[in-house]
């Protein structure tokens, strides 16, 4: 995935997920706006694809909890290509899953930080 190409974007908008646990969609929003993109609702969404066409990603997300936690998150552009996923397994032994999902979180926004960073070193 071209970790370039996510820098050009400003808006994410999270997929919300039924049944989802809370602290999920609280520590991607968490993870974005470090980053520095600006998390907006539904609502805006349309709004923002009308005047600023190429500027929103949608992120959609699966988190899977058994012995270990799955996460995966995936970013599209307006026409629905994909331009980033991540995939990132944790499991803290006897930890909480709610510590499970924040790390496998932690190291996807790790990651993602890592690579946008390498790509402006690219470019300067």
């Amino acid at each position: 995935m071209n970790a370039q190409s996510v820098k050009s974007f400003k808006y994410v908008l999270i997929e919300s997920q039924k049944g989802s646990p809370k602290d999920v969609e609280e520590r991607l929003y968490e993870g974005f706006t470090e980053l520095g993109f600006k998390v907006i609702k539904e609502e805006d969404y349309d709004s923002l694809q009308d005047s600023e066409p190429n500027s929103v990603l949608l992120a959609k997300y699966r988190c899977r909890q058994s012995a270990s936690c799955i996460f995966k998150l995936q970013l599209y552009d307006k026409q629905g290509t994909e331009v980033y996923e991540d995939e990132q397994i944790c499991a803290n032994g006897f930890m909480s899953k709610r510590l499970d999902r924040r790390g496998a979180i932690s190291r996807i926004f790790k990651q993602l930080q890592k690579e946008l960073s390498s790509s402006e070193d690219k470019t300067n």
